[in-house]
């Protein structure tokens, strides 16, 4: 197992494939014609997930922030290499120029907090992206479409989250999953007190491989 690979040659061929997929079908995610585009990436610190994220960034010209907390289930670990960080904010900032890089997550040592992570923390963190995601979307004052470069195993257990439901989905590699979520907030709450689970999801499909939309 290695620890945080990079994208094979069929990897990066799959990322270009998927960028100018996205840049020239708008109606995979514009579905009701507004010419709403993609308003910004989040990508996993995770190695390939970031060179997944480049084609995009660079096809589309799309604010790209790093999420170290979209990562895979498991984290950064090998059982004969030790403690291991992950990428650091600089090593990040010279690859990927451009990125938003949070010196908060990203840090100087690594972004990976060192270790594997339990099935438990890991189901933890997919509920902590749930608020975060309902929280964002309340926050907004009109209809915004994100991207989010992660990986599948963590993307199935969120999707789980999202929609409570009670089985996996397995995700391919570069396939496209579109999701609406709008939060479902009154007039006498407060962002803090709407962060929770209160969201209408509305999903539009799964595992899209080309121009059309894959059944749910």
């Amino acid at each position: 197992r290695l620890p945080d690979p990079p994208l094979t040659e069929k990897g990066w061929v799959q990322a270009e494939e998927l960028a100018m997929r996205l840049e020239r079908n708008p109606e995979l995610y514009d579905f009701d014609g507004r010419q709403l585009g993609i308003q910004r990436i989040y990508t996993s610190a995770m190695y390939r997930a970031l060179q997944t994220s480049s084609p995009m960034h660079r096809h589309m010209r799309i604010p790209t922030e790093v999420w170290p907390d979209i990562h895979e289930t498991g984290g950064i670990f090998h059982i004969n290499e030790g403690m291991l960080r992950g990428l650091t904010h600089d090593q990040v900032a010279v690859e990927f120029a451009g990125y938003e890089i949070p010196r908060g997550t990203v840090r100087d040592n690594g972004w990976w907090r060192g270790g594997a992570e339990t099935y438990e923390q890991m189901l933890a963190r997919t509920h902590s992206t749930k608020r975060r995601l309902i929280k964002m979307a309340g926050e907004l004052d009109d209809d915004m479409t994100i991207a989010m470069v992660s990986h599948g195993s963590f993307l199935s257990a969120l999707i789980r989250a999202l929609t409570q439901a009670k089985c996996s989905f397995a995700l391919l590699n570069t396939s496209i999953s579109c999701i609406d979520i709008q939060a479902m907030r009154s007039e006498y709450e407060d962002i803090d007190e709407a962060e929770g689970d209160r969201a209408r999801i509305r999903v539009h499909y799964f595992n899209c491989l080309d121009n059309g939309r894959a059944k749910t």
